[in-house]
């Protein structure tokens, strides 16, 4: 991605490799300059690519998703992670009394080696909200229809992801949470450096605006030249 001072970024050009690719050098040899380099991949592949692309002397500013520097991969990296920016809807360290619950619970349930992350979490607040919808029904789940309404009627305040509610359309409202990539005495660990509150699958965008384009693909959004 490149920097434009009318949209504050563009795309300037995409590539697509197979799952469980194991030489990215080629895919490196094909990013143009641009300002930053953002990492889709999932897996070990993230870290695969991650550590070619620096040996390889990429400068750019590597940034990802949830799946690139999940906390339960993070210390599989090296220095070539330093500075990693990355987003997830979950982080290891939230100084929430429920987060810290969840991870004595985690600890004690699975031993103090277990790797928690976004999907430990994910389930975990599942049942959350399975049990407050339940709370709703009166503990019937009989009827779908009435169970569906009902788990999308759960709020939570407190979970180890921080709030949890619904939008219009059934899908979760979240924090999101930007972390950088820190060194910690001889491990990688993600640090956050700031959290987004609230954020709907919209995020900031209008809804009505964002439904009527197509579906995300391949060539949608195009690419920005």
């Amino acid at each position: 991605m490149s920097r434009s001072a009318a949209s504050s970024g563009r795309v300037v050009k995409k590539l697509w490799s197979p799952l469980n690719t194991a030489d990215y050098a080629p895919y490196v040899a094909q990013i143009p300059d641009c300002d930053v380099v953002c990492v889709g991949l999932a897996g070990s592949n993230p870290i695969k690519f991650i550590k070619q692309a620096k040996a390889l002397g990429i400068k750019q500013q590597i940034v990802g998703g949830s799946t690139t520097a999940d906390d339960t991969i993070i210390q599989a990296y090296g220095e070539e992670a330093q500075g990693l920016i990355n987003t997830n809807p979950y982080s290891l360290d939230i100084e929430s009394e429920a987060n810290k619950r969840f991870i004595a619970a985690m600890r004690k349930n699975y031993g103090a080696d277990v790797r928690i992350g976004h999907y430990a979490a994910c389930f975990y607040i599942d049942g959350q909200v399975i049990e407050a919808a339940l709370a709703k029904t009166g503990g019937k789940s009989d009827n779908p229809d009435e169970f569906v309404k009902a788990v999308r009627s759960v709020s939570l305040l407190e979970t180890p992801r921080g709030p949890i509610s619904f939008d219009d359309h059934g899908n979760v409202v979240i924090d999101v949470y930007v972390r950088r990539a820190e060194k910690h005495g001889d491990k990688m660990v993600n640090k956050t450096i700031k959290t987004y509150h609230k954020v709907s699958q919209f995020w900031t965008m209008d809804p009505t605006k964002f439904l009527s384009q197509p579906v995300f693909s391949r060539d949608f959004p195009p690419t920005k030249g």
